[in-house]
């Protein structure tokens, strides 16, 4: 306690045995973080071993390390399919964890870019792009629906910013109007929509 920001254990007292001490929120949250940057580490190592000795790969996965866009959700993603429909390009794509989404961008672009089954690639999606809501929307095939707990809610003038989880190790950002997110709490299992059209892919 006397070496972090805020308290780290908390005292118990009375009790059988005459109390005890537990972790308080902000020490969770630093054990969370730990597992993340972990895991995030491991991955980068991962990558770097299934590059090998081919240094193209080597170098777009440095490039892609030090990516720097002003969108807030920057998802690192590996493109699973490429299906082709007029002059655009469904891409099929796996992020961390199990979950997929797809991205919509023109064919022109997957030729101009390189992009083959198989690449490592961002999904790259503005926060104010993403939708939180608490049941999936029917008939929606064409929308990306993806599973998680709301996190964290922050109010912001007339915003609200969404901190959701998808898994351990991922996070989106969503920017909302108020009125549209009065029956969403932290710790709320919900759902997040994303528009194929709205992820723009990076490298």
């Amino acid at each position: 306690n006397l070496l972090a920001d805020q308290p780290l254990i908390e005292r118990l007292t009375g009790g059988k045995g005459g109390g005890g001490t537990k972790l308080t929120p902000y020490a969770r949250e630093l054990i969370a973080t730990f597992h993340r940057f972990n895991e995030l580490h491991r991955q980068f190592i991962d990558r770097f071993a299934e590059a090998g000795n081919d240094p193209e790969r080597l170098a777009r996965i440095l490039s892609r390390t030090f990516l720097t866009t002003s969108a807030r959700n920057q998802l690192p993603a590996t493109l699973l399919s490429i299906e082709e429909r007029g002059l655009n390009g469904v891409l099929t794509l796996s992020l961390t964890g199990s979950h997929t989404i797809q991205s919509i961008i023109t064919l022109k672009s997957v030729r101009n870019m390189g992009l083959t089954v198989g690449c490592d690639l961002y999904a790259i999606i503005k926060s104010s792009d993403v939708t939180i809501v608490t049941t999936p929307p029917k008939g929606e095939e064409a929308m990306n629906t993806l599973k998680g707990t709301i996190s964290r809610i922050e109010s912001q003038d007339e915003t609200d910013e969404i901190a959701f989880a998808l898994d351990l190790f991922t996070e989106l950002i969503a920017l909302m109007n108020p009125k549209d997110t009065a029956q969403l709490s932290e710790g709320m299992n919900a759902y997040a929509l994303i528009s194929p059209k709205h992820i723009i892919i990076g490298l």
